[in-house]
């Protein structure tokens, strides 16, 4: 499932500069799975797995990642957006489905993903 959101950022590099501050359309792709499908042959409908993601990302959306909260204290880097996204979806989360990845693609080629080993 995918959708997107718009925001800027400002990574903080390794020798603790900031970049300039810039925008992107970030894409967030959600990968699940699960070993039983409802009755309709779903795991999940994605219009309710596209709608609470978007719930997670509102907060994002629009506006300069690094004025959140979380951002104060995590860099802003497509990872560690993934992580985000991943950490508030996990727990929403039917319990017969297992979240195998949040991938963030800020432009084309520059993507990252973030998962867990269970």
């Amino acid at each position: 499932m995918q959708t997107n959101f718009w925001a800027s950022h400002r990574l903080t590099l390794s020798d603790g500069t900031k970049e300039a501050v810039h925008s992107h359309n970030w894409k967030v792709t959600a990968k699940v799975s699960g070993e039983k499908l409802d009755r309709m042959g779903l795991l999940i409908d994605f219009k309710k797995l596209k709608k609470m993601i978007e719930n997670i990302i509102a907060p994002l959306a629009n506006q300069l990642l690094e004025n959140n909260r979380y951002f104060h204290q995590n860099n802003s880097s497509a990872e560690i957006i993934a992580e985000y996204i991943f950490e508030n979806l996990q727990p929403q989360l039917p319990k017969h489905l297992t979240l195998k990845s949040i991938s963030i693609t800020e432009e084309p080629g520059c993507s990252g993903k973030f998962f867990k080993n269970s």
